[in-house]
């Protein structure tokens, strides 16, 4: 009885109207691809939107395209909710309580979930009991694997001498994660020492650490002060698979650039310097995507922070390509833009071919481009369904979706002939 619901749950729906959805109104966007090719419009989920208490929604569709999960925030908890695409409303809720512990790095980072290869269900971590007062945490994160009916399990315990698990970076959907140990022991309560700083590649499915390096060792290669915060000393990670099934992760330590291959000691790119200003970043294990605004975080407007001033454009470089192994940029693309104009994560196609990048916004409302990494020339433009959005694709690379709070846009590549 339960397979039988489980496959009616993840049964696709036929395209909905995007004017169904709550918050849309008559002003709705054209969500059809502007341009020919290579992608069709194929369907619109509509779905009730993210709590409103809760903010930085982080979307994630699954491998098979059916099912979505998306992390809330607010303060120190955080709240990880599964649905099916062609549903309104979650079908499993997980608790993760404390939102220090929710990113990998200090200051930037996905956040630590990831369906697996199989889109049976999401590899996620949790804090086992409750925040003590004050939103402190009592003990380290648990790997668990979070199914669509709701149902919680607990993965083997993942240890180190360093200490404490508190952090996780999934790569991949098999289990494999980087990891950190013994870093942030201050938001415990009683607080535990952090004698020796840890990051390491594990196999979360099977409870192994596969290799492990000191931080304190990284920030040398960085020439960078260990300081009391170390936590905090690594602004951001990204972690892809090389095609031997190790894992590569390439690390944003205050503004320098090192590299670490699972079996190897890491390693100072100082090629990669000029990629270090302030923006987001993509990563395949070869190349690194870097949208550049020409200023760090917008100065706040709007709402309470009074009217937003007029747009002034200008010509600039809005991303760029680096080769990560030399240093060598390979492209710039330039645009009109503002500098208060907002842009999300970029996120590489599979296999290589093509990327997803936030365009600077029109008066309908926001962009995103699907650009060529051969050249960075912009292939096809869509219109963001509504808003603050996210953007990817499916791990086979046959599609890509384009999501808001309240709605979901799926595009699929036409077949080469």
């Amino acid at each position: 009885m339960l397979a039988l619901l489980a496959a009616l749950l993840l049964q696709p729906s036929a395209p909905a109207d995007p004017s169904q959805c709550a918050s849309s109104d008559s002003g709705a966007p054209d969500l059809r691809p502007r341009g020919s090719r290579p992608l069709h419009l194929a369907a619109v989920y509509c779905h009730q939107a993210a709590e409103s208490d809760y903010s930085s929604f982080n979307p994630a569709v699954s491998p098979d395209g059916r099912m979505l999960a998306s992390l809330s925030e607010f303060a120190r908890r955080g709240r990880l909710t599964l649905l099916p695409l062609s549903g309104r409303t979650g079908t499993a809720t997980l608790e993760t309580n404390a939102g220090t512990f929710m990113r990998f790095a200090g200051f930037g980072g996905k956040p630590f979930f990831q369906w697996s290869d199989d889109s049976r269900f999401v590899w996620a971590a949790r804090h086992p009991s409750q925040p003590a007062p004050g939103g402190w945490v009592t003990t380290p994160l648990q790997p668990v694997r979070l199914f669509p009916d709701g149902r919680v399990a607990d993965l083997p315990r993942l240890a180190h001498p360093a200490g404490s698990l508190d952090g996780l970076l999934w790569v991949g959907g098999s289990g494999l994660a980087l990891a950190k140990f013994g870093t942030q022991g201050g938001f415990y309560r009683p607080e535990r020492p952090n004698p020796a700083p840890t990051i390491a590649i594990v196999d979360a499915a099977r409870g192994r650490v596969l290799d492990a390096v000191r931080i304190e060792q990284i920030l040398r290669l960085a020439g960078v002060p260990a300081g009391r915060a170390i936590y905090a000393q690594i602004r951001a990670a990204y972690v892809a698979l090389r095609p031997d099934g190790r894992v590569r992760a390439l690390l944003d330590v205050q503004d320098h650039w090192i590299l670490w291959d699972q079996g190897r000691p890491p390693r100072l790119l100082p090629g990669l310097q000029a990629a270090s200003r302030m923006g987001t970043h993509g990563f395949d294990g070869s190349n690194l995507l870097v949208m550049r605004p020409r200023a760090g975080f917008a100065n706040a407007c709007g709402g309470y922070h009074g009217p937003c001033p007029r747009r002034q454009p200008e010509r600039g470089v809005w991303a760029e390509l680096y080769d990560v192994a030399s240093g060598r940029r390979l492209w710039s693309l330039y645009r009109d833009f503002d500098v208060r104009d907002s842009y999300s994560t970029p996120e590489i196609s599979p296999d290589g071919n093509h990327a997803l990048i936030a365009l600077e916004p029109e008066e309908s409302g926001e962009r995103v481009a699907l650009i060529s990494m051969r050249d960075g020339s912009i292939v096809q433009i869509l219109n963001a369904p509504s808003g603050r959005f996210a953007a990817g694709f499916t791990r086979n690379g046959s599609a890509i979706w384009v999501q808001s709070q309240d709605r979901t846009v799926s595009y699929r590549f036409a077949r080469r002939r």
